[in-house]
C-alpha cells in the first residue's frame, strides 16, 4: 500500500524521539515545549524555571558505533551543526533514540508500564569547533550520556550553574 503511511515513514523516528524526551523530561519535573517548525534547527526546549535548553532530536534504527564501543556516531546536517555550534541563549544539544528495527517494537504498553526501546543518548552540540564540512558533521555521543531522568537533571543543574557562574 502507498500513500499516507509510506509518506510518513522519515519522520515517525522524529516524533519517537520527541516523546522519548517529554517523557524523560516529564519524570524529572521539567516541561518541554515542542517546536511546530524547527527553523533554528531546534525541536523542543526543556525549561526549568528561567533555564532552558534547546534539543535537536533524532531517531536511528541502524546504529552505529565507535570500534571500542564507548561512542554512538550520528551524522548531524551541516546547517543544524551550524545553528548549534555558535553564540546561543540557550545551550543546544542532540538527542539521539536509538530504536528496533521494526516499529512495531518501539513501545510496550501494559495496564503497570509503557516502555520506549531503546534508549537515547545526548551530546552537547553548543561550543563545538567550526566545520568546514559542506553535508554533514559526525557527532560522537558518549554511550554514559544517556537521556534519563538523573542525565536531563544533570544537564539543566549543569546549565544553572554556567549560567549563575
Amino acid at each position: 500500500m502507498t500513500g499516507p503511511i509510506n509518506d510518513v515513514a522519515g519522520q515517525q523516528k522524529e516524533w519517537f524521539s520527541r516523546s522519548f524526551l517529554v517523557g524523560i523530561a516529564a519524570a524529572a519535573k521539567f516541561p518541554v515545549e515542542l517546536t511546530l517548525n524547527d527553523v533554528n534547527g531546534v525541536d523542543a526546549t526543556v525549561h526549568d524555571g528561567g533555564i532552558s535548553t534547546d534539543w535537536q532530536l533524532k531517531g536511528t534504527s541502524s546504529p552505529e558505533y565507535s570500534a571500542d564501543g564507548s561512542a554512538l556516531y550520528f551524522d548531524l546536517d551541516v546547517r543544524t551543526y551550524n545553528l548549534f555550534v555558535g553564540d546561543r541563549n540557550s545551550t543546544g544539544y542532540l538527542g539521539v533514540v536509538v530504536v528496533p528495527k521494526d516499529d512495531a517494537d518501539w513501545a510496550a504498553v501494559s495496564e503497570k508500564e509503557l516502555s520506549l526501546r531503546y534508549c537515547g543518548y545526548w551530546q552537547k552540540v553548543t561550543g563545538m569547533a567550526p566545520t568546514n564540512n559542506t553535508a554533514t558533521v559526525r557527532i560522537h555521543l558518549p554511550l554514559r550520556q544517556k537521556l534519563t531522568v538523573t542525565g536531563i537533571k544533570e544537564i539543566m543543574w549543569a546549565e544553572r550553574k554556567r549560567i549563575s557562574a
